[in-house]
């Protein structure tokens, strides 16, 4: 609350009733009373609605398929699937298949992340051409969620520049502390560069070389969600 007060320069009543008005008409929600507030359904449909608009495909056809390839994701790996949309210079979390092991990251629907800190969002920003890029970070300035985040221009384009030549990006606490991940764009029209797909893991079990073990997994779901897609509608 004190946040939202701050950035929209009002006083805390003033961002209470707003949040308030928001979270009624569902474009934001939280998870239990005196939570910070996050992104509700109603954006999320909005992100899908984006979707929808490319031709030739449904916005039901596109959740239909996505969501039975990130089950069957989900199921071959143990691990939290997502569906993530390239947003300018967020990422947004639009259909999960949540892992069933004891310890495992939760449903990520509707969660937004800097794409500079997140493993897919990573990866779509390094299939954009560098002109795109820029004009997604005018300032150059990174925000951070960790102590792991990227923090400079540079680094960042080096860190593209590496995802690039070897087709897939890591996330290692970037985002969100005891959570990383492995991340590849869908790839080829109508969806790119805009979505990609995303396994998270818990910490405690996500060496690099785990990590690295998802990603046959990770893109042979890639390739069916891209050929569904591709199919006469």
């Amino acid at each position: 609350m004190a946040t939202a007060a701050e950035r929209l320069g009002v006083a805390r009543s003033t961002a209470h009733r707003l949040l308030s008005a928001l979270k009624a008409r569902g474009f934001a929600d939280q998870d239990r009373a005196n939570a910070p507030y996050k992104p509700g359904p109603a954006l999320t449909a909005l992100s899908w609605a984006t979707i929808a608009r490319l031709p030739g495909h449904s916005l039901t056809t596109i959740r239909l398929e996505s969501t039975d390839v990130l089950n069957e994701l989900r199921d071959k790996t143990d691990e939290t699937a997502s569906l993530v949309l390239l947003e300018g210079r967020i990422t947004r979390f639009v259909e999960c298949a949540e892992s069933r092991a004891n310890v495992r990251v939760g449903d990520r629907v509707g969660l937004t992340l800097e794409a500079h800190t997140s493993s897919v969002g990573k990866a779509l920003l390094a299939s954009l051409p560098l002109g795109n890029l820029e004009q997604r970070y005018p300032s150059m300035h990174l925000a951070f969620r960790t102590a792991q985040s990227i923090s400079s221009w540079q680094g960042l384009l080096r860190e593209l520049e590496e995802i690039r030549r070897r087709g897939y990006a890591i996330n290692i606490q970037e985002s969100t502390d005891d959570v990383c991940a492995i991340g590849i764009t869908v790839g080829g029209p109508p969806l790119c560069p805009y979505a990609g797909l995303a396994l998270a893991v818990p910490a405690s079990r996500a060496s690099h070389s785990y990590l690295l073990s998802l990603l046959p997994a990770l893109r042979d779901a890639r390739d069916t969600l891209r050929q569904r897609l591709h199919q006469p509608q």
